[in-house]
């Protein structure tokens, strides 16, 4: 009998959706006659990739040249994490995304990115693509801020939480006889 993983089917599911986003997005920025298509899985089958958690899409230009993009699908990353995009676990550098699609990329990530070569698509509208063959530049400037972020409560000093830490319950002797 095989079990299925319902939590890893769930997960990947939303990749998909959110990488087909993101593939909508850049489609709506390319010049006229260009084309991006998200390449399906079953295209894919044995390449390394697959297996790093990323896939392919395919950049079409009008003259009918095309260039597959290695893709990740990140829904959260930090500028931190960028450098553990290139060259995951000693990998070889032709495994390297050229392509990052995520819900939303601060300013900090988009410029760490671009440092690294890498193209960025966020569904709140920013795109920087660069891709030599064949020749294309794509930029377009989104959301400046997460447009779902959660408000969290401000952080405050008063309450029995914060008076805990700062002054404990019983006070050693040498403090009270000063």
């Amino acid at each position: 009998m095989i079990e299925i993983d319902n939590n890893v089917l769930d997960s990947r599911m939303k990749d998909w959706g959110l990488l087909q986003s993101g593939v909508r997005t850049l489609q709506q920025r390319l010049p006229q006659g260009w084309g991006v298509e998200l390449l399906p899985i079953e295209n894919q089958a044995g390449d390394p990739a697959l297996a790093l958690g990323m896939t392919r899409v395919r950049l079409s230009a009008p003259d009918r040249k095309w260039s597959d993009l290695l893709v990740a699908g990140k829904i959260r990353l930090e500028p931190r994490m960028v450098r553990l995009l290139v060259d995951p676990a000693g990998a070889s550098p032709s495994l390297n995304p050229c392509l990052v699609i995520a819900p939303y990329l601060s300013r900090p990530t988009q410029q760490e990115l671009r440092e690294r070569g890498i193209g960025y698509v966020d569904l709140s509208g920013n795109i920087w693509l660069s891709v030599r063959k064949p020749g294309l530049f794509v930029e377009a400037i989104g959301a400046t801020e997460e447009p779902d972020r959660e408000e969290r409560p401000a952080r405050t000093l008063k309450g029995q939480k914060a008076g805990s830490r700062v002054f404990p319950a019983r006070l050693p002797d040498f403090v009270r006889a000063a």
